[in-house]
């Protein structure tokens, strides 16, 4: 995405992309940049999609960078990590789109 968009539109096209990425015979690593510099509301299904990413093989899928997701977000996610043991080491948080990019190329090099 970009520009204007919903959580639940983001949520359905994570839905849709998971669906894809299993289907495909030899998927290759995904990384994801999600700003969030200008959300609103966190829906009350997150952790469902949360869980979602958990469970998604590990070998092919790459990270998430999340980007603004200021104090509450960060507060929540600390709360779900237990519970969502695979995602917390491909999950990372960063308060700028430039800080986002420069990690997602030290990631792929290393």
């Amino acid at each position: 995405f970009t520009g204007d968009w919903t959580a639940e539109e983001f949520l359905a096209v994570v839905d849709d992309a998971i669906a894809i990425r299993q289907s495909h015979p030899t998927p290759r690593r995904v990384h994801v940049i999600v700003d969030m510099r200008n959300g609103g509301e966190i829906p009350s299904d997150i952790v469902r999609h949360l869980r979602q990413f958990n469970s998604i093989n590990q070998d092919s899928t790459g990270h998430i960078i999340v980007v603004g997701l200021g104090h509450f977000g960060h507060s929540l996610l600390s709360l779900v990590h237990p519970l969502l043991p695979n995602l917390k080491p491909r999950m990372k948080l960063v308060k700028t789109i430039t800080e986002a990019e420069q990690l997602l190329n030290v990631m792929q090099v290393s």
